[in-house]
């Protein structure tokens, strides 16, 4: 129809069909057809690459973050919702309950964690097809009153979980910048993450192997036990995200680039 064509990839609509070939096909001649391809990570600028989509087609242009919403404030009714006592620390899990987003490496590195510190509780938020398979691990190891499922909450409430919990683990076994974790950041959560782009290892945040449990154990129990160390990831996440991910200046990028075609 000779419309200008846009299309972004975040990450699962290109890696899940990488290896079928007539998906890989199809992929690719509508990257290249389209006036840019927007991509939100520079994995995914090579992903889309190696896939041949003309690299002048790609523009990298990284998640940002509504900081009106996301923000670092202590949300005690969720808490309270939830049974969590003030003094219990809070690990958030924000995401779709599969084998890719970590969810095993979640609940086993949880299970170390809770057996040094009882004060401890995981908080799953999100759903998807291993959600069985989970809580009955969760009942094998006897951790029911430790392990809370919230199922899908509604986008517009979401923050609210972020601003409810003292640390976010997302081990993620595809690579890339998660807007949870951006959104995490931007509530001043302390995180503990795989294959994230934007964190740097010890500074704004613990970045751990895939499939490394006890590591990511042992990084969360260093956050556990140090209040000053949560609080510095949260000064330098803040830095971060108000540096680089403020929904303004991508609003004001996308503006130009729909403006230039």
């Amino acid at each position: 129809m000779h419309v200008p064509l846009f299309i972004t990839a975040h990450g699962m609509d290109v890696y899940n069909f990488e290896k079928f070939f007539i998906f890989r096909r199809i992929i690719s001649f509508s990257f290249n057809m389209s006036k840019k391809s927007i991509a939100v990570s520079n994995d995914l600028v090579e992903k889309m690459n190696s896939l041949g989509v003309k690299k002048d087609k790609i523009t990298l242009l990284i998640n940002a973050v509504d900081t009106d919403r996301f923000k670092p404030l202590k949300n005690y009714d969720i808490r309270r919702k939830y049974g969590i006592e003030n003094e219990d620390i809070l690990i958030l899990f924000v995401g779709y309950l599969d084998v890719f987003k970590g969810v095993y490496e979640t609940i086993e590195s949880f299970c170390l964690v809770n057996n040094k510190n009882s004060n401890t509780k995981l908080m799953m938020v999100g759903e998807g097809p291993k959600e069985n398979e989970l809580k009955l691990k969760i009942s094998e190891w006897s951790l029911e009153n430790d392990v809370i499922f919230t199922g899908d909450i509604e986008p517009a409430k979401v923050h609210e979980y972020y601003q409810a919990a003292d640390i976010f683990l997302l081990p993620s076994h595809v690579k890339g910048v998660p807007v949870v974790v951006i959104e995490a950041m931007a509530c001043g959560l302390p995180v503990v993450v795989s294959n994230t782009e934007i964190i740097n290892d010890g500074i704004n945040g613990y970045l751990v192997p895939i499939r490394k449990s006890e590591l990511t154990a042992e990084r969360l129990n260093r956050l556990i036990d140090s209040k000053n160390l949560r609080e510095k990831f949260k000064k330098e996440s803040l830095i971060t995200i108000g540096n680089e991910f403020n929904i303004d200046n991508k609003v004001e990028k996308l503006i130009q680039l729909y403006r230039n075609i």
